[in-house]
């Protein structure tokens, strides 16, 4: 038998293989520069946050056109399933999680990205995330083994982004802190990559996620060796109570020619109350990628609520905060490559 039939054969699966490899690729999100890019392209994404693993398929996603993200809310970090079909029933409390592989995989059907982000261990106080030192907390050991579960779960899967954890840090302001902040990050980071995570990593500020300037300072150092990392910053009241500093603001984080995604915004922050709107402008004439709290909170109304029990924009004295941001996701599915 020739030879070449069977050369042309074997060439003819090396071409296959490798146009599959390209179409991934071409569907992969990265992060080049201050840019977050799809098959090469910048793209901004728009989106809320919601907490699916009490339940709930992500349909509810598509009612409002235009979100493209979502960061979904992982308060039990110790009992989250992750295989999927899985669920963890808390009897103490009478509830359920359900699987986080099957909530990011309904995510995905509908063409929506998913950032995880671990709040707490185990749902108590004094493993609370926000306003903690990674680093330095007794329950630091535990939470990395529990991430390098999921990096080994979600390797390979473009469409699912980790952050490493929700609003640690208060204010940082000395060269003491820096440090802290950076090797906390850092070790985070490696922690996740040595265990075969492959996707983006979102990483975020201090003062309970609301100040970038730490990012702006040790972010470099971060970077240094490290790909595909975006850096996180809510805005609340440190951000809204003064409307005249957000162009500045915002100009300064441009200027830093860093990766920034804003990952919570809201009317409402503890007891604080300001009104959104003016970020929501500067984030559409900068076209930042941005998200919402709180999707989906259901029955209990308060301001920061985006919606109504029925599913509409909810406007009662919160500025009218729902059917602003409804406006702001419909106007950005335009800038989305």
């Amino acid at each position: 038998m020739s030879l070449f039939p069977v050369c042309k054969f074997v060439a003819i699966l090396m071409i296959a293989g490798m146009l599959s490899s390209l179409a991934a690729r071409a569907d992969d999100f990265h992060i080049r520069g201050s840019a977050i890019v799809r098959g090469g392209k910048p793209v901004v994404l728009r989106g809320v946050n919601a907490m699916h693993v009490f339940g709930g398929d992500g349909a509810d996603l598509t009612t409002w056109p235009g979100i493209t993200i979502v960061r979904e809310f992982v308060g039990d970090l110790k009992d989250e399933p992750l295989e999927p079909g899985s669920a963890y029933h808390d009897k103490a409390r009478n509830w359920y999680l359900h699987s986080l592989q099957d909530v990011v995989s309904h995510n995905e059907a509908r063409g929506i990205v998913s950032i995880v982000c671990p709040w707490t261990m185990d749902t108590f106080k004094e493993t609370d995330f926000c306003g903690s030192i990674p680093i330095k907390a007794a329950w630091y050991a535990d939470y990395k083994s529990r991430m390098r579960d999921w990096a080994r779960q979600f390797k390979g899967q473009k469409m699912v982004w980790i952050e490493v954890m929700n609003e640690p840090f208060v204010i940082l302001t000395t060269p003491q802190d820096d440090a802290l902040w950076l090797s906390s990050m850092s070790d985070m980071v490696d922690n996740l990559r040595s265990a075969g995570w492959d996707g983006i990593i979102v990483v975020p500020g201090s003062a309970w996620g609301q100040d970038e300037t730490v990012i702006e300072r040790m972010g470099p150092a971060l970077l240094k060796g490290r790909r595909d990392i975006l850096f996180d910053v809510h805005i609340y009241e440190r951000w809204l109570s003064h409307p005249s500093t957000i162009d500045e603001r915002i100009a300064a984080i441009k200027a830093s020619r860093l990766p920034f995604i804003f990952a919570e915004l809201g009317p409402q922050n503890n007891v604080n109350f300001d009104d959104p709107k003016p970020f929501i402008a500067a984030a559409q004439k900068n076209k930042l990628s941005v998200l919402a709290w709180g999707w989906g909170t259901y029955g209990k109304r308060s301001p920061g609520n985006l919606q109504t029990n029925e599913g509409g924009p909810y406007d009662v004295d919160n500025f009218g905060w729902g059917s602003a941001y409804k406006s702001f996701l419909a106007g950005s599915s335009t800038e989305v490559k």
